[in-house]
Order: structure tokens, then sequence, then C-alpha cells
């Protein structure tokens, strides 16, 4: 490398230059590509976890929607339920104040099948509520078998019968026929309030 000395340097200058120019080049691109591959998979990352959070959220928002629609459903049943009882007591304080001609002939038909049946079990001791008193015990006296008891009975209306001796108790109290009846009461009332259901 004889010659000229600026031109032996500048010739290496730019060589040397050309190969940095190179490799800064093949640093730059390496550096693109390492960036590249970095933001990808951030992107995947951050793709994956939004996705996962909003499976989590929407399983959530199932999860409350029918913890709410149970709590609804919930409500709705309590407050039918209370509206059912409600018509029910107002019936059994009806029942309890309307003793018309119905509980008349109710009280006759039954006092007439127990002194029917009395003769096979010696006569029956009837049993009836403070307001009944004077009804049976009138209705009796055409029935010797039959015995006003001085007990009274804590019933809402109708009376208990209890045979003279003490084989059977038959119960026509009108809190018995409700008792055996409460389902079928019940559903009696959910359909005249809310239709059939």
């Amino acid at each position: 490398m004889s010659g000229n000395p600026d031109k032996v340097a500048t010739d290496i200058v730019k060589k040397k230059l050309a190969s940095f120019n190179s490799m800064l080049s093949e640093a730059e691109g390496a550096a693109e590509k390492l960036l590249l591959s970095a933001y990808s998979d951030a992107e995947r990352r951050l793709r994956n976890s939004i996705e996962a959070k909003a499976t989590e959220l929407k399983e959530r928002l199932r999860s409350d929607m029918a913890a709410a629609d149970l709590q609804v459903k919930l409500k709705e049943d309590e407050i039918k339920d209370r509206a059912i009882s409600e018509v029910i007591n107002e019936a059994i304080s009806r029942l309890r104040s309307d003793r018309g001609e119905w509980y008349t002939r109710y009280i006759k038909s039954v006092i007439e099948e127990l002194a029917e049946e009395s003769k096979e079990y010696g006569g029956f001791i009837i049993q009836v509520n403070n307001d009944d008193r004077k009804l049976v015990s009138d209705m009796i006296k055409a029935y010797p078998t039959l015995e006003l008891s001085e007990k009274t009975a804590d019933i809402t209306g109708g009376l208990i019968a209890i045979s003279k001796d003490g084989s059977l108790r038959v119960d026509y109290s009108i809190d018995q026929f409700i008792k055996e009846n409460f389902s079928s009461l019940r559903g009696l009332a959910s359909r005249a309030l809310f239709g059939s259901e």
C-alpha cells in the first residue's frame, strides 16, 4: 500500500465505515426483529390476559345475574306466599264470624251423623267452642245419646266428638278441615290471586 497516505487512509476509513454500516444495519435488523418478536409476544400475552379477564368477567356476570334472578324469584315467592296466607287467614276469620245458614246446616248434618253412629259406641260427648255452645245444645236435645261437654274446644268452629267408652275421637272442626285440605286451599288461593301456575 504505497502511494498517497490520504487516499490510503480514506480507503481504510471507507472500508471500516462500510463494515460498521453493514454491522449497524445487521444490528438494526436484529434489534427490529427482536423488538417485533418482543412486541408480538407482549401483544399475544396481553391479548390472552384480556381474553382470560373477559371470560372471567363474563362468568362472574352470569353468576351474578343468576344470583339476582334467584333473589327476584325468592322475593316473588315470598310476596306470593304472604298474599296467599293473608287470603287464607281472611277466609278463616270470615268462617269465625259468619255463622249463617250454611254453618247451621253443617252442624246439623254432623250431629245427625253422630247420632246414627252413637249406637255403636254408646253415645258421644261433644266439645265445641264457646260461640257454638247454645247452637249445639239446642240441636242435640232431640238425641239422647249425644251429650255436650262442659269442656270447651279451642277450635274455629265445628265440633269434636268423643265416644263415651273413649274408643273413638272424631274431629269435625273447621280447623281439622283446613289442616287436611291446606295444600289444596293454598293452591285454590294461588290460582285465584295469580292465575294458574
